[in-house]
């Protein structure tokens, strides 16, 4: 909080197990398995999507909607699973 001050704000965006064709490739083989078992456990039945789960609360935390808002977590998950950190200098 003490960055505030000095017109920096510092948000995080918490999503949940995130796929992408680059993603799949990275794990070889092991890809599609893993993210298909993973798929199943999820309560909402899908994996997230960067353009669908990532980019807006990114676009939020980086327009002059969020000049207000500082210290927070956007979860974008049925559990948290990690943060992608945003930090704005708003100077």
């Amino acid at each position: 909080m003490e960055w505030a001050r000095k017109g920096i704000t510092i948000n995080n965006i918490g999503p949940g197990v995130v796929t992408s064709p680059t993603a799949v490739a990275n794990y070889g083989p092991l890809g599609e398995m893993m993210f298909g078992n993973t798929e199943k456990i999820i309560p909402m039945g899908k994996l997230g999507q960067v353009d669908e789960h990532l980019v807006a609360p990114t676009m939020f935390f980086l327009s002059p909607a969020c000049v207000y808002v500082t210290g927070t977590v956007q979860l974008t998950t049925p559990a948290p699973q990690g943060l992608l950190l945003i930090i704005k200098d708003k100077r």
